[in-house]
C-alpha cells in the first residue's frame, strides 16, 4: 500500500504534472510501484508505452508498465529502489518531464 497525491499546483513545477508517494513495505514487497488512478486518468494519453524513470542528475531507469485502467513503475523499480535505499516511510515526488520521463525529485 502507498499513499499518494495528484499534485499541479503553482510551486516550481507548476507546469509540470507531479505526483508524490509514500513508500509502504507492500510496495517494496511487490517489487511496482502504482502510478495514482486519477494521474493516469488525467495524462494517461500522454505517457508512454516506454517510459523512463530518472533522477535529477540523469540517471535513468526504464520501467514503466501498463494493465487495463492501471500504469506502474515495474522492470526498474527495484533495481532504482535498491540503488538509492528507497525504504518504508519514504516520501518521493514524480514529476513528468514529457520524453517519455519520470522525474524523482
Amino acid at each position: 500500500m502507498t499513499t499518494n497525491l495528484y499534485l499541479n499546483s503553482s510551486t516550481e513545477s507548476a507546469d509540470k504534472p507531479h505526483f508524490f508517494k509514500i513508500i509502504h513495505s507492500t510496495v517494496l514487497g511487490d517489487g511496482k510501484l502504482g502510478i495514482p488512478k486519477r494521474f493516469v486518468r488525467t495524462y494517461g494519453k500522454i505517457l508512454s508505452d516506454t517510459m523512463f524513470l530518472k533522477i535529477p542528475n540523469g540517471a535513468a531507469w526504464k520501467g514503466l508498465m501498463r494493465g487495463d485502467d492501471e500504469v506502474w513503475l515495474q522492470s526498474g523499480w527495484k533495481a532504482f529502489a535498491d540503488y538509492y535505499s528507497i525504504g518504508y516511510g519514504h516520501f518521493l515526488v514524480f514529476r513528468y518531464d514529457g520524453d517519455s520521463t519520470l522525474v524523482c525529485d
